[in-house]
């Protein structure tokens, strides 16, 4: 109705939502609000079919079993004679499939521009760090011992080693991994 209270319901909306029918009659759709859109998104939305015209978006909701799904939705709002809206329809198609398969998509490719990046910064960071460390090297062998300056280079050398070690984890970490799945005892876990 104009308020936002449920009226009517299919068996379809009652097996997305995870709610039986007199659960959801009487009841304004907060009942199945995920908390992920900002209060802006849901103003806009009222605003629109308050004024009679239709709303369309993409929406996630709030099972009963507290989990979460998308649905793209068409909001129309019935006007009567006089030019006032009396009730709401809205169409709702579950599109949860999509909206994760769209979000792997996007992981997987922030990954791939990541190992992207990794590799060039290995390339620029670890070869001439390599060079800096070999030169290094072979000037604290031709110092005497004992010398201050040895102490120096060898922090020098130490410090270039954690960063090298630093770039192995980043390439590790950008690298493609194939999942391997296998039991665990969760005790021991």
């Amino acid at each position: 109705d104009v308020k936002g209270r449920i009226t009517y319901i299919n068996e379809k909306f009652c097996e997305i939502s995870g709610n039986e029918a007199p659960e959801l009659l009487g009841q304004d759709h907060r009942i199945l609000n995920s908390g992920h859109h900002p209060k802006a998104f849901m103003r806009d939305l009222w605003g629109t079919i308050s004024r009679g015209h239709v709303w369309r978006g993409e929406i996630l909701n709030r099972r009963k079993d507290q989990e979460l799904y998308w649905v793209d939705t068409t909001i129309v709002p019935f006007i009567d004679d006089t030019g006032n809206t009396y009730q709401y329809v809205s169409i709702r198609t579950d599109i949860t499939a999509r909206k994760n398969a769209e979000e792997t998509l996007r992981e997987r490719t922030a990954m791939a521009r990541l190992g992207e990046m990794a590799t060039v910064v290995a390339h620029e960071v670890k070869n001439p760090l390599a060079g800096i460390s070999g030169a290094l090297q072979i000037i604290v062998r031709r110092m005497p011992e004992g010398g201050p300056e040895r102490g120096i280079i060898g922090d020098i050398l130490k410090r270039i080693e954690l960063l090298n070690d630093t770039m192995e984890d980043l390439l590790d970490y950008a690298r493609p991994r194939t999942l391997r799945l296998s039991r665990v005892r969760l005790a021991s876990l």
